[in-house]
Parts: structure tokens; sequence; C-alpha cells
């Protein structure tokens, strides 16, 4: 089985979990991870972001309820990975802060990432400081002074709390 094939039935799965338990915040989370996972495997250099997505995952049994937006239109992977991370928080879970992070600053919206970023410091739902300076899907956001001055500031903030 391919990578592809692997999250497409991955994905199947999160979608038959969420419709037996819409309240399972961890499934929406995890549902839109593995959507940017599918999204980064099967996007090209050549493809606008997101085109070329649509027709994959209405192809996919049982998605034409949840793959379209509200003007009918279908879903691109990561509009649909934004859609389950909102869920998520509605429902209290605080890793989807840093995950809109993530897929906010892969679209470039860095404004939002930053913003989503800050939540997910307030909710101390981050991953380890090596993993965040090295997640490729927060390459755009750690190249703003937004970021870096936040980082400097969180540093600062630190070091005077272990001064104390």
């Amino acid at each position: 089985m391919s990578d592809v094939e692997a999250f497409r039935k991955a994905m199947l799965h999160f979608q038959v979990a969420t419709l037996e338990d819409p309240e399972d915040d961890l499934a929406w989370c995890e549902w839109g991870v593995a959507l940017m996972h599918f999204y980064d495997l099967t996007v090209t250099e050549d493809e606008t972001l997101g085109s070329g997505l649509q027709t994959s995952l209405l192809d996919m049994p049982h998605m034409e309820s949840v793959s379209l937006t509200g003007s009918g239109q279908p879903m691109s992977a990561l509009e649909h990975a934004e859609h389950n991370f909102l869920q998520a928080i509605l429902l209290g879970n605080t890793q989807s802060h840093y995950n809109l992070a993530c897929l906010y600053s892969l679209q470039g919206n860095v404004t939002d990432a930053m913003s989503y970023f800050e939540k997910a410091v307030d909710c101390a739902d981050l991953p380890p400081f090596e993993v965040v300076m090295q997640d490729l899907w927060l390459q755009n956001l750690r190249n703003t002074s937004s970021f870096q001055n936040f980082v400097q500031k969180l540093a600062k903030e630190a070091e005077e709390f272990d001064n104390s």
C-alpha cells in the first residue's frame, strides 16, 4: 500500500470515528493532521496550493458529504484540515492551535499562523522547542520578525523565571 493510499484509508477511518462520535475532539484533530500529510504527499511543485487535491478527496468513499464548502464548492485538503482543526478547538482540543499555526504558515498566512501559535503557547500545548524550530510546516512563520521577537520574549521570560 502506498503512503497516499494509507492516508486515504486513515482519513476514511477518522471520518467514521467523527460520524460515530461527533464530539471526539482528538479524532477531528488527527483527521486534520492526516489531511495535511495527504496534502504533502500529493501536491507537486507545479500545482497551486490545494489544487489537484479536490478530486482526490471527492473520489474517496463517503467524502462527498464533508468535502464541500458552504457555496457547494469542493474543499481542498488544507481547507478540510482547517475545518477539522476548528471543530476540534470548539470541542476543547488545545493541540489544534499549534496545528492551525502550521497550516496557516504552510499557506503563507503568517498573521493567522502567529495568532494560533500564540494561542498554543497560552494553552501550554506546544511540542518541544527543538521540534518547533525544525517543523517544516512552520518555516514561513519562523522567517518572520514577529515570530523571532516572540521567541526571544519567551526565552527572556523563561530566563527571568529561572533566576527568581
